[in-house]
C-alpha cells in the first residue's frame, strides 16, 4: 500500500516536471522532491525491517507481547485548540 502511494506521488511529480520543465525553479524543486521519494522507495524496506527487529528486541527486553510504551500519550495528539484527534497510520502494515 505504501509503495502504491509513493508510486502515485512519483508519477505526479514526473508529470509536473514535464509541464514545468526541469530547468525552471519550480521544476527543479519537483525534481529534487522526486529524487527524495525515489530514495525513500529504495530505503524503506530495509528501514522497516530494521524497525521490526528493533521492536522485537524492545518487546523481549520488557517481557511483553503487546504494545511498546514510549511514554508518549497518543490521546493528546491534536487536542490543542480543539482539534480532532488523529493517530498516525502504521507503516509496517
Amino acid at each position: 500500500r505504501r509503495d502504491q502511494v509513493l508510486a502515485r506521488w512519483e508519477q505526479s511529480l514526473r508529470q509536473g516536471i514535464a509541464v514545468l520543465g526541469c530547468h525552471t525553479p519550480a521544476g527543479s524543486r519537483m525534481a529534487e522532491t522526486l529524487a527524495f521519494f525515489e530514495f525513500l522507495q529504495n530505503e524503506l524496506p530495509a528501514l522497516l525491517k530494521k524497525w521490526r527487529e528493533h521492536k522485537l528486541k524492545l518487546r523481549e527486553s520488557r517481557g511483553q507481547r503487546g504494545a511498546i510504551s514510549s511514554g508518549f500519550d497518543q490521546n493528546s495528539i491534536g487536542r490543542r485548540r480543539g482539534a480532532a484527534v488523529r493517530r498516525p497510520r502504521r507503516l509496517d502494515d
